[in-house]
């Protein structure tokens, strides 16, 4: 999330973000706080993309019962 390799290469949460946003995926699961936490702040970097939802697993599992 903090780390950045080379100067003016993009942070990671960004580049998840981006990766997100080319699979055109709608929702995104995680089982980490800390990686929905990375997600949510890539995406809303974003800011043409805000409609992708970041859940955690077991919110998605519950939603499908």
């Amino acid at each position: 999330m903090w780390k950045e390799d080379e100067p003016g290469s993009s942070r990671i949460n960004q580049a998840r973000a981006t990766d997100i946003i080319n699979s055109g995926a709608e929702i995104v699961a995680a089982n980490c706080p800390f990686c929905i936490t990375m997600l949510q702040d890539g995406l809303t970097s974003d800011s043409t993309e805000k409609n992708i939802m970041v859940l955690d697993l077991s919110e998605l599992i519950v939603q499908q019962l």
